[in-house]
């Protein structure tokens, strides 16, 4: 990279820190906003480090922190492009999940595999939830991030679609889609992502929706916390792929998720086992907002993979 004098660092967004020797701190630079307005595309990615005094790491500090992502994503390899068209999953790009999440309408076009297992033969519209006429929970609406290190850290997914009953205070979504008896739910792919580069996941993501893998939140009075029930059909296993979620798939785990801020861009997901005390497992923050403007965290965005596998 290249060394450059603070007021250059100053006009720079999407640092971070990534050594500190005194009297010298020492940042990772990138995206330079004023190649923005210059370049159609968006951002042009940079790679330089700044090291300055900390009197002036400290006036950098306090100059709002922005981060643009619009850049061009490296395309999936060809063997992951491979395993995605023979599990007929898709691969999207972190770059625009604005454009292919958020967007109302009529969900993809059904893969193969919804067409012979699911019976889902045509798109289906998506069921827009209206979660965030509850102004408490309207961070939910858009992209959120579970930022964490747990085993499905860096997962986006949006429940700006599903199933929302604000007089029961309840909320049901397929996480990734699954059997839609007369189209009574509407289309739930692609709103949930977990890694490209991870083989395991081409399996689960088809299984979880043969056995309608659903994920029900019931709220609190004030939607300051919700119960997070995990349900599914077993009798997938015996290729019975008609039946709604009837079995908690999780019976000895206890999941709930607490609010952290007015707006509902902040949770902090807690997990008990054997009715043991709940822990702390993750952050699940709102990057973008359900408009597809940059949300609250969106600088965290960074931490979720550039390739996104999704279920059509």
């Amino acid at each position: 990279g290249s060394v450059r004098s603070f007021p250059d660092c100053a006009t720079l967004s999407g640092r971070i820190e990534i050594t500190q020797r005194p009297p010298l701190r020492c940042f990772a630079l990138f995206y330079d906003p004023r190649r923005c307005l210059d370049t159609p595309g968006g951002c042009e990615m940079t790679s330089a480090f700044c090291c300055i005094s900390p009197r002036a790491a400290a006036t950098m500090e306090a100059q709002p922190l922005k981060l643009h992502l619009s850049g061009p994503t490296p395309p999936p390899s060809g063997l992951q492009s491979c395993c995605a068209s023979l599990w007929c999953l898709g691969i999207n790009s972190r770059s625009t999940v604005q454009n292919w999440m958020l967007s109302p309408g009529m969900g993809p076009s059904p893969s193969l595999f919804r067409r012979l297992f699911l019976c889902q033969c045509s798109a289906l519209p998506r069921m827009e939830s209206h979660i965030s006429s509850v102004p408490e929970l309207r961070g939910l609406a858009g992209v959120t991030l579970q930022f964490g290190e747990h085993d499905t850290a860096d997962s986006l997914q949006t429940l700006k679609f599903g199933r929302f009953n604000p007089q029961k205070r309840e909320f049901e979504l397929k996480v990734f889609g699954g059997f839609s008896c007369m189209n009574s739910y509407g289309d739930s792919s692609d709103l949930w992502t977990e890694p490209a580069s991870s083989p395991l996941w081409y399996f689960l993501i088809n299984f979880s929706r043969l056995g309608n893998y659903t994920y029900f939140f019931e709220f609190e009075p004030g939607w300051t916390r919700a119960d997070i029930g995990i349900w599914g059909n077993p009798l997938a296993l015996c290729c019975i792929t008609c039946l709604p979620p009837w079995c908690p798939l999780v019976p000895c785990a206890s999941l709930d998720m607490v609010r952290q801020d007015e707006s509902g861009t902040h949770w902090q997901r807690r997990t008990a086992f054997c009715g043991g005390e709940k822990k702390f497992q993750y952050d699940l923050v709102t990057v973008i907002n359900e408009d597809g403007s940059p949300g609250p965290h969106y600088e965290k965005i960074v931490e979720a993979p550039e390739n996104l596998l999704v279920s059509v």
